[in-house]
């Protein structure tokens, strides 16, 4: 899922650092509003999981019907050999 991540802007801003046992300022660190982050996370979240449920929905229906095709198979073997003449 990463590489499929698209960039958006976000807004950044600078917060003010404090120190731990102290009030002192001691400087900036860019920080970004958390709702910007869900907002953008979320929909391409979404996105690539739904993809990759189409898939594994897709492949597991070939996989039963392969199987199907197998089990018939040997469940009417019987049928046909007293049908013959």
């Amino acid at each position: 899922m990463a590489g499929s991540a698209e960039e958006r802007p976000c807004t950044v801003q600078q917060a003010r650092l404090h120190g731990v046992d102290t009030e002192r300022h001691v400087g900036k660190a860019p920080v970004v509003e958390l709702a910007e982050v869900e907002n953008a996370v979320d929909p391409l979240t979404l996105r690539t999981l739904r993809d990759y449920s189409f898939l594994t929905l897709g492949g597991l229906f070939l996989a039963s019907f392969g199987i199907d095709w197998v089990l018939s198979d040997r469940v009417l073997r019987p049928v046909r050999s007293l049908n013959r003449p």
